[in-house]
């Protein structure tokens, strides 16, 4: 993950899961590109995707470049990329 280059990054989708039906929430960020993960962190909430933004920034990649954001309706991660992705549309899977 260190010498992750992020600077074509132009999609995203995001998802989080939950172990064993607890509520100890993992968020996901995936490039629709390459098909591959490339951020992970404890917790669901909308300050996630500003998270992600900065590793992002951290590894070449410019969140105003970012143009497309597949994920599912949760009211906080859709205020998160709003806020932090300001140039992507929101598909909903």
């Amino acid at each position: 993950m260190a010498r992750i280059d992020l600077k074509d990054l132009r999609q995203v989708a995001m998802d989080e899961t939950s172990a064993r039906k607890r509520h100890d929430y993992i968020s996901m960020f995936f490039d629709l590109a390459s098909r591959r993960l490339i951020f992970a962190c404890k917790g669901r909430s909308a300050w996630i995707p500003g998270q992600f933004t900065d590793f992002m920034r951290s590894h070449g990649g410019d969140r105003k470049g970012v143009r497309q954001a597949s994920r599912d309706m949760s009211p906080a991660y859709i205020k998160g990329i709003g806020q932090h992705l300001p140039n992507a549309s929101i598909t909903f899977d």
